[in-house]
């Protein structure tokens, strides 16, 4: 349930000008009946975007999963609208079609000019994935090894940097859960951490790499117990299996 709430809000921020475009294409409709059984007759159109939504749900949502599949769900209704052929109409359509590119274009503009005044994804930039790579080729890890991490893997630029594969992860997503998941192993005592290093050993992984950026405000660690390695500059934590 948690996952279609999501999939509607995605439907009704990203897809607005559509959904006005369907919305306005049905109420222009010059038969509501005709309308509604051309809707039943293309339903192999939309079915599949709809069933594709169920099937997201089960499992993950995220916008970027939906777009293709949200066209085809769209399609049916505004396919299935039979509107009177005069010149208002076409007028009408002509407008309608614009402003619905002139939304996501709008969108695409102000996302790019984000990008160009480096106001979005300035963790990429941040010198702290630099520091973290430089620090872990200093130390033995040469391009091709298997890495875990202890963290928001999405934001681990280093290993890109450095040219390390990383094969494990224990996420972290702090926007629903206040404690990071490398303090909270730090702060469980020596069996619960020689278990979980276990099962990441297990994987294949010569080291393991705990960052925890963006950890809630005063939870820092009380204390991290060698043999991890403070990497100097940084918030992250190394530790090398093969020490």
């Amino acid at each position: 349930m948690a996952n279609l709430i999501v999939e509607f809000q995605i439907i009704v921020d990203s897809g607005a000008g559509l959904d006005c475009a369907a919305i306005v294409l049905a109420m222009l409709a010059s038969h509501h009946g005709r309308w509604t059984a051309g809707f039943r007759q293309l339903w192999f159109m939309w079915i599949p975007g709809a069933i594709a939504l169920l099937m997201f749900a089960l499992v993950h949502v995220e916008s970027r999963f939906l777009g293709g599949w949200l066209i085809l769900l769209f399609a049916g209704p505004v396919c299935a609208c039979s509107l009177p052929e005069d010149d208002s109409t076409l007028r009408e359509v002509s407008c309608l079609g614009f402003a619905a590119l002139v939304i996501p274009g709008a969108a695409l503009v102000s996302q790019a000019s984000q990008e160009a005044l480096k106001g979005d994804h300035a963790a990429g930039r941040s010198p702290g994935n630099a520091l973290i790579a430089d620090f872990l080729i200093n130390n033995g890890l040469r391009p091709g090894i298997e890495v875990a991490i202890i963290g928001d893997g999405s934001y681990a630029y280093w290993a890109h940097l450095a040219r390390l594969h990383v094969v494990a992860e224990i996420p972290a997503n702090t926007r629903w859960y206040q404690v990071h998941p490398a303090l909270a192993l730090w702060e469980s005592g020596p069996e619960p951490q020689e278990k979980s290093l276990r099962i990441l050993a297990q994987t294949g992984a010569e080291a393991v790499i705990a960052d925890p950026q963006g950890v809630v405000a005063g939870s820092e660690p009380s204390i991290v117990t060698a043999p991890w390695k403070k990497i100097s500059g940084t918030d992250a934590y190394v530790y090398f299996f093969h020490a």
